[in-house]
């Protein structure tokens, strides 16, 4: 079954010690009858005193016959009120086939992110695009692409992107080698 609440508090080791690096309150506040989350809602701190940092809603929208999130949508707040949002965004991921997506190996996954939810094109921020080229037979990623768009002078514009080779696959699944270029 699926966790209804759960807080997790992660540390990174720095400098021979280990030091608080976040602290979240997951709620999720519907399941359906598959065991999938249909809405969570996440409050991050900065620090273990619990200094409010951000307040998360997501809605999962859609999932595929495996259990991959299709669509989602998220909404971000500055306060704890919901009264300022940050920002809007919706993910959207497409599979290639039954073999990566098996696995969860989006073949497209789209973010697109705006400055509030009507998502209108003036109020757009941004768009990642990652797109796996290339899969093996067991549906593993071998080459993808991350592209980073901003939108300046009413157009998307490429910002950035990185090109990633996958290689060497233990029996887990897990690439032991990965190959990034960045342009």
């Amino acid at each position: 079954g699926n966790a209804v609440k759960q807080t997790i508090s992660t540390e990174g080791y720095i400098k021979d010690v280990w030091t608080f690096s976040g602290l979240r309150d997951i709620d999720n506040t519907s399941i359906d009858i598959y065991d999938q989350v249909k809405h969570a809602n996440i409050t991050s701190f900065k620090s273990a005193a619990r200094d409010f940092l951000e307040y998360q809603e997501i809605d999962y929208l859609q999932y595929d016959k495996f259990g991959n999130v299709e669509k989602q949508r998220v909404r971000s707040f500055a306060d704890a009120a919901k009264t300022q949002l940050r920002e809007y965004k919706e993910i959207i991921n497409t599979y290639k086939d039954d073999v990566s997506r098996r696995r969860g190996n989006a073949e497209v996954s789209t973010t697109t992110r705006w400055t509030d939810d009507s998502k209108a094109v003036d109020k757009q921020i941004g768009q990642t695009v990652v797109t796996t080229s290339s899969f093996d037979e067991q549906g593993r990623a071998l080459i993808q692409r991350q592209e980073s768009f901003v939108y300046s002078d009413g157009a998307m514009k490429l910002a950035s992107y990185s090109d990633t080779k996958f290689s060497d696959y233990d029996n887990r699944g897990d690439a032991a080698r990965q190959e990034v270029t960045s342009y």
